[in-house]
């Protein structure tokens, strides 16, 4: 497998190569939903055409790394912006995307979109996106109840302002209140942020397996080759068969008269082709395709147009035979 890498620059190629893979599969596994995401409101939209929920467009170009500290523990975080330019952030731990990568296992966190609003006599955290799976109105709950019972001080109120047109809840908290730590509290404590495992089991050879990012790239190697070598054989039995044909064909309209003479004395299709299979030395598949062919139609063919359809053939053969018979052939396909 280490010729493979290195027609694709190598396993530190591959490596990058499967970094990418691993933040779109959880780009496109973890999407983060605008609107209302209640379990009664579910219910409600099977009856409306108009569906609020609104995935946002992700681009990895637009995109950063950053690191912070998150449970006791450094964490790398994955800014992502939306197609207003909006940030919101995956939470990565660096053992867990270790562990994904080079195991299969491994856990991120998905944290819900916040901005700060701030008025005359008060500061108001407000809420417009939450994590994949998550019921808003368990969200609202778990603040309130953290604010009845002044688990952390500052937070006046809690409000579901969600409509039509999308998810909102407001956090009214005091001004002189320290907004960026109850938010922090609110993350660590409620599920404006939660955690989701990567787990990659897939079928191989007939078995599930887990698999890291290098595993993944081997399995699709392996796979790719299987489809161009299953393909090309079809192709090239398929070119055998007809240039084998032609050539019969070539053979028998420069023996036209002889050919005609035979047919025509034969008693019937059958007869026919034995004749011709036994006095010019045709094959039976020979055979069957001159007699198949009206003599009209046999008379008019013309040799140039036949040599040329057999000399294009050899050359597809050729190059089947090469992508069969030799590995480097075959990656330039998946290039």
């Amino acid at each position: 497998m280490m010729d493979i890498y290195k027609n694709v620059k190598g396993r530190k190629s591959l490596l990058i190569i499967g970094i990418i893979l691993f933040v779109v599969f959880m780009g496109l596994g973890l999407l983060i939903y605008s609107g209302e995401i209640d379990a009664e409101y579910e219910v409600l939209t099977k009856n409306t055409s108009e569906n609020v929920y609104a995935k946002l467009n992700v681009s990895l170009l637009d995109s950063a790394f950053a690191t912070e500290t998150l449970d006791g523990k450094e964490k790398d975080y994955y800014i992502a912006f939306d197609e207003n330019d909006n940030p919101f952030i995956i939470v990565l731990d660096k053992d867990g995307l270790k562990n994904a990568l080079t195991t299969g296992r491994g856990r991120i966190f998905v944290r819900s979109k916040v901005s700060i609003e701030k008025e005359k006599n008060k500061t108001s955290l407000i809420v417009t996106e939450i994590p994949y799976d998550i019921l808003k109105v368990n969200i609202v709950k778990k603040i309130d109840e953290i604010r009845i019972d002044k688990k952390i001080e500052g937070i006046i109120e809690v409000r579901d302002e969600s409509d039509k047109d999308g998810l909102r809840i407001a956090i009214d908290i005091k001004k002189e209140a320290d907004e960026q730590l109850i938010l922090n509290y609110l993350y660590k404590n409620t599920d404006l942020q939660a955690s989701y495992n990567y787990n990659m089991i897939a079928i191989v050879k007939r078995r599930p397996k887990l698999l890291s990012v290098l595993d993944i790239l081997d399995a699709y190697i392996e796979h790719f080759k299987e489809v161009v070598l299953y393909r090309t054989k079809f192709d090239l039995n398929h070119a055998e068969k007809r240039l084998h044909i032609v050539l019969g064909l070539i053979k028998a309209v420069s023996i036209l008269d002889e050919v005609i003479r035979t047919i025509r004395q034969s008693k019937n299709k059958a007869d026919a082709k034995e004749n011709l299979v036994k006095k010019f030395e045709f094959t039976m598949e020979q055979a069957e395709a001159i007699v198949t062919l009206q003599l009209y139609r046999l008379s008019n063919t013309d040799m140039v147009l036949l040599e040329e359809e057999a000399n294009n053939l050899k050359l597809i053969i050729e190059g089947l035979s090469k992508i069969i018979n030799e590995e480097e052939v075959i990656l330039r396909y998946e290039k």
